[in-house]
């Protein structure tokens, strides 16, 4: 179970099959040769290759993946340099790449390698490119959401319980639970009913509604005295 601040406050939502997108890491080191910002023609800055190879990778996605399957790659951490006047010998650059199926991974992650090494050769640098595999799609089985929905119909009025209509591109640790045995991975909204939005999930202004609580006790209580047997 989890708090979803885009939907009203004590509302229960899942849905079959993938609910979250597996997640992994990269962590990209451009290398050029530093010099002096007044005599770029005598370096190779890194800088303008990284940033070109920002641009790249965005295309991974909008070119190489089917539509259909979908797929997103984040940059979130680009940093180099130390003075305004020098040119650096390196760039580093760190984000994340999602999916919601292993096809689309799989091919995000091969272009990202190829993208990474051309780009930086095509600006005179050297790139290196560490990849780290993340979670898993979280994938709910159909009868555990069944199970999970009835319930909810139970402890709530029926408007209060829906489908979600689509999955998101977050990723969670108990995608492992479902490799193993039939999930379900649900949320309880989190926004009261005075306000028209509150701050997302890992945003600094977070703040978790106490007020729903008491329906995430009643629901795991009734799921297990419900399934004893």
């Amino acid at each position: 179970l989890h708090g979803w601040p885009i939907l009203p406050e004590n509302m229960i939502s899942t849905r079959p099959g993938p609910m979250l997108a597996a997640a992994d890491r990269f962590d990209i080191t451009v290398t050029g040769l530093g010099g002096h910002a007044a005599m770029p023609h005598g370096a190779r800055d890194p800088i303008v290759a990284a940033a070109a190879l920002v641009q790249a990778i965005q295309s991974i996605v909008s070119r190489n993946v089917d539509p259909v399957q979908g797929a997103v790659i984040s940059v979130t951490m680009f940093n180099a340099g130390s003075a305004f006047n020098i040119i650096p010998e390196t760039c580093t650059m760190s984000g994340t790449v999602r999916a919601l199926h292993e096809e689309a991974m799989t091919t995000v992650r091969a272009r990202l390698e190829q993208v990474v090494q051309e780009i930086a050769s095509a600006y005179g640098c050297k790139a290196s490119l560490d990849y780290h595999v993340g979670y898993p799609v979280t994938r709910n089985d159909e009868a555990e959401v069944e199970t999970v929905l009835d319930t909810a119909r139970s402890v709530l009025e029926e408007d209060q319980v829906q489908l979600l209509e689509a999955p998101g591109m977050g990723a969670e640790d108990f995608s492992y639970y479902c490799e193993q045995v039939p999930s379900c991975f649900f949320v309880v909204g989190l926004l009261p009913p005075d306000r028209d939005s509150m701050p997302m999930l890992h945003h600094p202004c977070f703040d978790f509604n106490d007020d729903v609580i008491a329906t995430g006790i009643e629901m795991f209580c009734k799921l297990a005295l419900n399934n004893q047997g």
